[in-house]
C-alpha cells in the first residue's frame, strides 16, 4: 500500500509554521506578531529558567551561544543514503 501527499507550502512557510507553534490563539494572530510568543519563550528560557532550574547561576550568554549552536547544527539533515544535506 502506498500513501502519498503533496505539500502546498514552500519550505519558508513550513519553517514559519514550525517556529510559530500550534497554540490555538497563536494560529489566529497575523504573521507579523505570531512569532512573538516563541521569542518570548526563548527569552524566558535563557534569562530566567536557565537559572531557576536548580539554583545554579548560569551564564545567559553561554545559554544563547548554546542555542545558536544547536540551531546551526540542526540545519544539517541526514539523507537516507547517509550523506549530510544542508537545509
Amino acid at each position: 500500500m502506498s500513501i502519498g501527499c503533496e505539500a502546498k507550502s514552500d519550505l519558508q512557510r513550513i519553517a514559519f509554521l514550525i517556529c510559530r507553534g500550534g497554540w490555538p490563539v497563536v494560529s489566529e494572530l497575523s504573521e507579523d506578531v505570531a512569532l512573538n510568543p516563541a521569542k518570548d519563550y526563548y527569552d524566558a528560557v535563557v534569562n530566567v529558567d536557565i537559572r531557576q532550574v536548580d539554583g545554579v547561576d548560569r551564564s545567559v550568554e553561554r545559554a544563547k551561544t548554546t542555542y545558536a549552536f544547536i540551531c546551526k547544527i540542526s540545519r544539517y539533515t541526514k539523507h537516507p543514503s547517509g550523506k549530510l544535506l544542508k537545509t
